[in-house]
C-alpha cells in the first residue's frame, strides 16, 4: 500500500470522526423529560474512530517494514523484515475492521435502535426507523444495498 493511499484514508478518517462530533444532539429543555443514557453509543464510536485512526499508522509501519525488505541484503534480516512486514499489515486490517464495525454499532445504537427521546411518541403512533439489506447486481458487480428509514 502506497504512503498516498494511507495519508489519503488517514484524512478521510479525520473528516469522519469531525463530522461525527459535530452531529451530537442539542441538549433537551428544562421542561422535557430526561433523555436516555448514550454512554454505550458513545464508548463504541470513540472505540471505532481510534481503533479506524490507529490502523492507518499500522498500515504505514508495514509499508516501511516492506521497503526495508526490498532494500536488505542480509538473509537473514530480509525474511525479519518481510515477516514484520505481513504482521503489520495483518494487525492493520483487523484493526481497520474492527474499528468501522464498532463505529457503526455506535452510529446505529445512538441514532437508530434508540431514537431522540419523546419523538416517537410525539405522534398517534409510535414510528420507529427501520432498516434493511438486501443483496443487488449492479453494472459493477454484486453488492448489497442498504435501505434505512427515518
Amino acid at each position: 500500500m502506497s504512503s498516498a493511499r494511507t495519508g489519503l484514508r488517514l484524512h478521510a478518517a479525520l473528516v469522519l470522526a469531525f463530522v461525527c462530533l459535530l452531529s451530537s444532539p442539542a441538549r433537551a429543555k428544562d421542561d422535557a423529560p430526561a433523555a436516555p443514557s448514550h454512554t454505550t453509543a458513545h464508548i463504541a464510536i470513540g472505540a471505532g474512530l481510534g481503533l479506524t485512526v490507529a490502523s492507518f499508522f499500522l498500515a504505514d509501519a508495514g509499508d516501511k517494514a516492506y521497503e526495508r525488505y526490498l532494500t536488505e541484503t542480509d538473509p537473514a534480516l530480509l525474511e525479519d523484515h518481510y515477516d514484520d512486514a505481513r504482521r503489520y499489515d495483518k494487525l492493520a486490517a483487523g484493526t481497520l475492521v474492527v474499528g468501522q464495525l464498532s463505529l457503526v454499532y455506535g452510529l446505529w445504537r445512538r441514532f437508530l435502535h434508540d431514537p431522540p427521546h419523546g419523538a416517537a411518541h410525539q405522534l398517534d403512533h409510535p414510528v420507529r426507523p427501520t432498516w434493511s439489506v438486501a443483496p443487488c447486481l449492479g453494472p459493477d458487480g454484486p453488492a448489497l444495498a442498504i435501505d434505512v428509514r427515518f
